[in-house]
């Protein structure tokens, strides 16, 4: 379904049991088919920190472009759904939320690879705590060309139009695109929107939950907002890609969460290990 221009994402209400396992959450890896090695390096990645966990969250944009349609599955898709097949034998949980460069992936793709797929922003409990997760690309509500965007491409008409044109037409197109989206809306890449942030998170916080989990903007940050009127506040985790920083974040069944990287870019925002105390936006 096509969200409404002003609608925030949508929320999944997936209420999940709490076994004794760790959830890894991985956002904006950017996979493509010219860099074999860091698929391969990824892959080996989530075997590595899978490892004590029943459920793997991807939060958007696997890809650099992810068309969702089984005739547009390319070479490095197929290999990374082989690969995510071995993990669900393995009785792991994969769950799914559409970024930016995703194109239909749940409605062609949820059901064939993981457990859950969505649009919009799933939920999950541990320890007694309530997570949102969504990507975050819509988070920012004046980012109109963007969200004009957006609108469009996940129209029912583009939807047809990926099934009705030939699909080395459509590969070929879509190639093009991805180029183009490297480099378009620079203004809203340069900065993390603190403002659209406090309001989305206040309005999950509302609802019940104690902490909201994005990724798409490609830094590490961590806030605390303390409890307005309503007597609700809560804690903004927010990831940076695995592409450039290897990072990832894990949630203990106790609902502690415990950034993960392998490699601390210079100039990083905070520390490896356990999230650091919440700085006040």
């Amino acid at each position: 379904m096509t969200k409404g221009f002003w609608e925030r994402p949508r929320v999944n209400s997936t209420q999940q049991s709490e076994p004794a396992t760790d959830i890894l959450v991985v956002a904006d890896v950017h996979l493509n088919g010219d860099d074999p090695e860091t698929l391969e390096a990824f892959l080996a990645f989530l075997h590595r920190e899978s490892d004590g966990c029943g459920t793997i969250i991807f939060l958007g944009d696997l890809f650099d472009l992810w068309l969702g349609p089984p005739a547009l599955q390319e070479p490095h898709h197929r290999r990374l759904a082989e690969a995510l097949e071995e993990f669900r034998r393995r009785g792991i949980q994969l769950t799914y939320a559409e970024g930016n460069r995703d194109l239909f992936v749940a409605h062609y793709q949820g059901d064939q690879l993981f457990q859950l797929a969505t649009g919009g922003a799933m939920v999950i409990s541990r320890g007694g705590r309530r997570f949102v997760l969504v990507h975050g690309d819509r988070l920012n509500r004046i980012d109109y060309n963007y969200r004009a965007w957006n609108m469009l491409v996940r129209s029912v008409a583009v939807r047809l139009l990926l099934r009705l044109l030939p699909p080395r037409l459509t590969l070929r197109a879509a190639a093009t695109l991805e180029r183009k989206l490297r480099y378009t809306n620079r203004r809203f890449r340069t900065y993390f929107p603190h403002a659209q942030c406090e309001a989305y998170a206040r309005e999950q916080f509302r609802r019940g939950a104690d902490a909201v989990v994005m990724g798409h903007f490609h830094r590490q940050l961590h806030l605390c907002y303390e409890d307005d009127d309503s007597g609700r506040g809560g804690e903004v985790y927010v990831l940076p890609d695995w592409l450039s920083q290897q990072a990832a974040l894990r949630i203990g069944p106790d609902g502690g969460v415990r950034h993960l990287r392998e490699s601390k870019p210079c100039g990083g925002p905070e520390e490896d290990g356990a999230a650091p105390a919440c700085s006040s936006q």
